[in-house]
């Protein structure tokens, strides 16, 4: 049986790419809530294809401080666009 906080990470990561801003921020506290378990899951979504995604993983992790974050995070600090490479930086500042 999988872990609920496994799927309920899963699922509000994978809602940071759809929503309007309001909403990414709601995923972003309900992810911060869960903490360490939504880790892995905003990991992977630190090299979604989606930008937005990609920041509000980035959020996530600098308030959840884990030190899983920080080597992804030190990889989206040269991502192309300069609003990922801004999160990743604001993130890392706060682990």
């Amino acid at each position: 049986m999988k872990n609920p906080s496994d799927e309920a990470s899963h699922n509000f990561t994978e809602a940071l790419a759809y929503y309007p801003s309001v909403a990414r921020e709601i995923d972003i506290k309900a992810l911060v809530e869960i903490g360490k378990p939504a880790v892995p899951s905003l990991v992977l979504a630190l090299k979604d294809p989606n930008l937005y995604k990609r920041i509000s993983a980035a959020i996530a992790l600098g308030e959840i401080k884990d030190e899983e974050a920080v080597e992804p995070l030190i990889e989206l600090s040269s991502d192309e666009k300069s609003k990922a490479r801004a999160s990743a930086a604001s993130a890392l500042g706060k682990i």
